[in-house]
């Protein structure tokens, strides 16, 4: 029972890597089932999170996610402390107020841009 709760393991890994290491991870929890289950099955899990969220690119998705909440709450952080620099901006029309919201969203962009040329050079400067 244990080793077809395995297979169904690899199986849910992508197929590539299933195709390369899926018969002899079987092997390896043949070998070890009759002392360590819990372990083989962690380490399933683990090799299973990583293949799909580190090396199937979805976590570029959940990157971009972030940055975008981030760059999001920056822009809403930013309109109390932008509406008392630009008075001329009158909140009480609708043109006011995308205007603020337009002036808060491109400062927000331009500071995540920044921030990510600037990661970017450090880590091109680790690489070399």
């Amino acid at each position: 029972m244990s080793r077809l709760l395995y297979r169904w393991l690899l199986w849910l890994h992508p197929p590539r890597f299933r195709q390369q290491f899926a018969e002899e991870m079987l092997w390896i929890f043949d070998e070890e089932a009759k002392q360590d289950i819990p372990r083989l099955f962690a380490d399933g899990l683990v090799s299973l999170a990583r293949q799909w969220l580190v090396r199937s690119g979805i976590w570029k998705l959940l990157l971009a996610a972030a940055g975008a909440l981030v760059t999001m709450a920056v822009g809403l952080g930013l309109l109390p402390a932008l509406r008392h620099g630009f008075d001329f901006i009158k909140l009480d029309s609708a043109k006011g107020v995308f205007t603020l919201i337009a002036i808060s969203s491109l400062l927000a962009i331009s500071l995540t841009l920044t921030l990510c040329v600037i990661w970017f050079r450090f880590l091109r400067r680790l690489r070399a």
